[in-house]
């Protein structure tokens, strides 16, 4: 999401990007809600350790794939496609890895 709301002021159609990037976020927040194990003090903090985990490895990602050497690259439609596919797709493997976790706890 830093990327998302860095590139806002550099990339035209970002806002876009930056809004489907925060509604994944709160659909991951609400999803793991729904199991009760992740709604107790540890699980709470487990759910948003791993936000912020699949956060940090999907603006890792975007990073050195839109911004090599600094300057965006624009990968057209392809590119599209990874910005759809991998931020939601990390936080469903993380909302698995952590209702996993905390069923175990």
């Amino acid at each position: 999401m830093l990327v998302a709301l860095y590139s806002v002021q550099h990339v035209y159609g970002a806002d876009v990007w930056l809004i489907a990037a925060v509604g994944c976020a709160a659909a991951y927040l609400v999803l793991c809600g729904l199991f009760r194990r992740n709604r107790s003090r540890r699980g709470i903090a487990a759910v948003v350790l791993g936000l912020l985990a699949a956060e940090m490895i999907c603006d890792w990602v975007w990073a050195s794939a839109f911004y090599p050497g600094g300057e965006y690259r624009n990968y057209g439609l392809g590119g599209s496609y990874m910005l759809v596919l991998i931020w939601p797709g990390l936080l469903l493997l993380t909302g698995w890895i952590v209702t996993w976790i905390n069923r175990n706890a």
